[in-house]
């Protein structure tokens, strides 16, 4: 069985939850007692000065990195209207990281990469996706991340859940010297 992870790095972000990814990805490869034999990682595009670094060390074969296939998404500039005052202002969001990971999710099924997927998120957007996954292309899908951040309705699209938390002190990223 050919073991394939997307990770929503958002939702890792947001978490306030650091990870050391090369323990997280043998940890899961523990858990599961397979190999992963691909990993996405997908993230909006926060500060490239301060994590061009990061990314490279991602992208970085065994033993040095992950060796990670990295999706970077731009921030997303939105115009709005102030209630109070009536000025205009602009400012970056975070966006479109969902879309790319359900357009990855039915990219790499199409493309028979692989036959369980471990879904890092919480989102509940994905439990569409996952179900259409294993009814219509008859793949495993486990949801993985934090207790209280997955959403139920993913939980429940899932064939099963693996929590973060725990093993979480074995993977934690060690704070930088």
């Amino acid at each position: 069985m050919r073991h394939l992870m997307l990770i929503d790095g958002n939702y890792l972000f947001f978490s306030q939850k650091r990870l050391d990814f090369l323990k997280f990805k043998k940890r899961i490869e523990q858990v599961l007692q397979k190999k992963i034999v691909e990993t996405h990682y997908v993230e909006n595009i926060l500060d490239p000065s301060k994590q061009q670094n990061f990314y490279t060390w991602l992208q970085s074969a065994e033993p040095f990195g992950p060796h990670f296939q990295v999706h970077l998404v731009p921030m997303r500039e939105v115009t709005l209207k102030c209630d109070h005052c009536g000025k205009w202002s602009s400012k970056q969001v975070v966006d479109g990281v969902e879309g790319k990971l359900g357009v990855l999710m039915h990219k790499l099924t199409y493309q028979d990469k692989f036959d369980r997927l471990i879904l890092v998120s919480g989102d509940a957007i994905h439990a569409e996706t996952v179900r259409s996954l294993k009814d219509e292309y008859k793949r495993k899908v486990v949801a993985c991340g934090f207790e209280g951040s997955i959403s139920v309705e993913l939980q429940n699209a899932a064939d099963f859940v693996i929590w973060i938390d725990k093993f979480y002190a074995d993977v934690a990223r060690s704070a930088a010297p």
